[in-house]
């Protein structure tokens, strides 16, 4: 929804800012993600807040708000709700504008207290006895393999609208759905941000990097601590080196005595898992949702995926498929984005 149509409902809209003592007509719009929430950043005379229009809504039913409850009781790092409207308004504690990789390009020794403040509060979570809204769904066979299946749909339809075969082969196919099986049915569980990555994660001041706020936590589900961990070491929004990756892995290990081997190779497997899922969300939103700066974000996850691959001793056909895609498609990629960000 845009500022024009939100300008329509401003009878109705303003009152709920107003009793907060907020006005709207001094609204920002902040960027647009990959979700269907909009976001505003609103100001009073105290401050700033965040104003969120979720539709559609229900409070006892949204999961935002009951998982938002629950972390905040819990102590976690999370904005507090300042007020909400059954109509899908909710007006958030601002947590700043400054995310953790942005932070991290402009201040390393800053970035990296934030980075090690991150996992200190991760470890937390994956301590946490998950409420039944989260209790009960996981990060299961079907749900794993139904993103690589989001994947390999992406990539069948651009093959079809490039004329070019960026199709998956039957052996990577196999492969990728073994490793959902194996990682289907691995243990531990745990309570999982599920979205967790670099600009997830906010630091409301600069100057006090170790204070950080974890935002967009609505679809948290159970399933293993790498979930989580590879997510944000191998986020293709950081620019972290491979040796900063192996040291972030080896202190979430020494705070959370999970010590090296002990799942075989679960780490790297669920990270391939984990950003073959993100690298599907990417083509989905340059071409299908038609949101071209996510194009951006293809070429890092390539090459972070060429870093898995390695580490993990994983099999050459998916190193092929993966070198393939950054070497002989992407060009072709980023020349449609640029079509659809700059139509004829």
């Amino acid at each position: 929804m845009t500022i024009g149509p939100l300008r329509q409902r401003l009878s109705e809209l303003q009152p709920f800012l107003s009793r907060n003592g907020f006005d709207f007509e001094k609204a920002a719009a902040l960027a647009d993600e990959g979700s269907a929430r909009r976001y505003w950043r609103v100001q009073s005379a105290g401050g700033s807040a965040i104003l969120c229009l979720d539709l559609p809504f229900q409070i006892e039913s949204s999961d935002f708000v009951q998982i938002g409850r629950f972390l905040k009781k819990e102590g976690a790092a999370v904005p507090s709700i300042i007020d909400l409207d059954e109509r899908g308004w909710l007006l958030l504690e601002d947590a700043g504008a400054e995310s953790l990789d942005s932070l991290y390009r402009k201040d390393r020794q800053a970035g990296e207290l934030a980075y090690t403040a991150a996992i200190d509060e991760l470890a937390r979570w994956h301590r946490l006895t998950a409420p039944n809204v989260v209790a009960g769904r996981f990060f299961d066979f079907d749900k794993l393999w139904w993103e690589m299946e989001f994947l390999f749909a992406r990539l069948d339809r651009l093959s079809d609208r490039l004329h070019v075969d960026m199709r998956p082969s039957f052996e990577l196919q196999m492969f990728l759905r073994s490793v959902c099986e194996h990682l289907g049915k691995s243990e531990p569980r745990v309570f999982t941000h599920r979205d967790f990555h670099a600009r997830n994660i906010m630091i409301p001041d600069p100057s006090n990097p170790q204070r950080i706020v974890f935002i967009d936590f609505q679809d948290a589900r159970m399933g293993l601590p790498w979930y989580d961990l590879s997510s944000l070491l191998y986020d293709p929004y950081s620019d972290l080196t491979m040796e900063q990756r192996r040291h972030w892995l080896d202190y979430y290990r020494s705070i959370t005595d999970r010590r090296p081997g002990e799942d075989g190779n679960r780490y790297y497997l669920q990270a391939l898992q984990r950003i073959f899922k993100a690298l599907g969300s990417y083509l989905f939103l340059t071409f299908e949702k038609e949101k071209p700066f996510y194009v951006h974000s293809i070429e890092p996850a390539l090459r972070r995926l060429e870093e898995i691959v390695l580490l993990g001793h994983f099999p050459d056909t998916v190193f092929l498929f993966v070198k393939d895609m950054r070497t002989l498609h992407l060009d072709a990629l980023q020349d449609l984005a640029q079509r659809i960000a700059s139509p004829a």
